[in-house]
């Protein structure tokens, strides 16, 4: 049963298996992987116990025939680059993301406008790398939209995507060619 507390179970029998599957994940999160456990109580002593391996998304408590198994949801990553046709990064461009409504960007998707910057080389993060943390909901298509161009570069095209169902970024790249002016006589 779900409650305020978390998800229940009642009348776990020692020594067996059991599987937990995420079957609804918050917004902004990607689902755990699937949980095989084992749970153990010694009705002597009270010692209780799951045993499910080495996860770095869980921990456990447990006591007295009962145990509270905490999982941590991984937030969507995506991360975006915006480089010139030498693969360069490239500053200042304005970059969005869009709902995708049949196969088209749609709306702006609130808090996802960004101007793209050059990697400060004094500094341990890739400032030249932005990434939407726990921003977009896993499993549902996007558009990345540059809504404007660094100067003397065209606007490159929208591009479509994925937020990722998985722990695992989705790394997109935007690259944009000059701008180039013919004259004929």
């Amino acid at each position: 049963q779900i409650g305020a507390e978390g998800l229940t179970f009642d009348r776990l029998v020692h020594g067996q298996y059991y599987r937990l599957v995420e079957t609804t994940v918050p917004a902004g999160y990607v689902p755990m992987a699937p949980l095989t456990f084992r749970f153990l109580y010694d009705q002597a002593t009270g010692a209780t116990s799951l045993n499910y391996g080495t996860r770095a998304d869980l921990s456990v408590s447990a006591a007295g025939g009962q145990a509270t198994l905490t999982v941590t949801d991984a937030p969507t990553l995506v991360s975006v680059t915006k480089v010139d046709e030498n693969g360069d990064t490239l500053p200042g461009a304005v970059l969005a993301v869009y709902t995708d409504v049949a196969g088209a960007p749609g709306a702006l998707v609130p808090g996802t406008r960004f101007t793209t910057l050059t990697d400060d080389a004094l500094t341990p993060a890739d400032e030249s790398v932005h990434t939407y943390v726990g921003l977009l909901t896993q499993g549902t298509a996007y558009w990345l939209v540059e809504e404007s161009a660094p100067a003397g570069y065209a606007l490159a095209a929208p591009l479509a995507f994925t937020a990722g169902a998985s722990a695992d970024p989705v790394t997109l790249t935007l690259t944009n060619k000059p701008l180039t002016l013919r004259l004929y006589k």
